[in-house]
């Protein structure tokens, strides 16, 4: 019903407790007592057992993750029949680059920012969803998801800053306590000198003179 495919830092409680719904020929069955168990990644749940109230569904009141990176696996059961409901739980999100860049209003960041994402030994995490968004400043960014690679690392492809002044970027991972880079968007310098265009003879069309100016 709810809880499955979650994404969360290991050693964590998931943020929407796993739930299953009992049904039968006729619908849902209320009343048939539901179990609980951790199968794999060393999690826990506080509650082993749960009865259906009528709209047959069977809540396990939390669901926390083991203490290691990977996949981690609950089984519900009911009578003969069971389900798996699956969760992964990986690393902190940390800053490879890209933080406290100073650049051009308008104009690209000179550093791109990269994050990194990494088990508790210390091994890059892959195909794991990153939410990157501008969280200040007006910028825009090439695209607002991005999964890192076999590195571990994702970015945002480009970071065009906005008006003049601070500029932010938030990254996040479902269950992952999310990081915030800051730049500095200046504005262009004054022109040196001014330019003075003339044409000679024979005159330019306007098309001509169009491509000039």
């Amino acid at each position: 019903v709810r809880g499955n495919l979650q994404v969360a830092r290991f050693g964590t409680t998931l943020p929407v407790a796993p739930a299953v719904i009992v049904t039968g020929p006729a619908g849902a069955v209320p009343d048939v007592a539901v179990t609980f168990s951790v199968e794999t990644g060393g999690g826990s749940v506080p509650e082993a057992s749960a009865v259906p109230g009528p709209d047959g569904v069977a809540e396990v009141g939390s669901w926390t993750l083991g203490p290691a990176t990977g996949v981690n696996t609950l089984r519900a059961r009911a009578a003969e029949v069971s389900v798996q409901i699956v969760a992964t739980a990986v690393g902190p999100l940390d800053k490879v680059a890209g933080d406290g860049a100073v650049g051009l209003a308008g104009n690209f960041t000179p550093v791109l920012p990269v994050v990194q994402l990494n088990d508790e030994s210390g091994l890059p995490l892959r195909g794991v969803p990153v939410t990157l968004r501008v969280a200040g400043g007006g910028g825009s960014l090439s695209y607002a998801v991005d999964t890192t690679g076999v590195s571990g690392q994702a970015s945002p492809g480009s970071w065009r800053f906005g008006t003049a002044g601070p500029q932010t970027l938030e990254v996040s991972v479902a269950g992952v306590d999310p990081v915030t880079f800051s730049a500095t968007a200046t504005a262009p310098p004054a022109p040196a000198f001014d330019i003075d265009l003339r044409f000679v003879d024979p005159q330019p069309t306007t098309d001509q003179r169009a491509a000039f100016l």
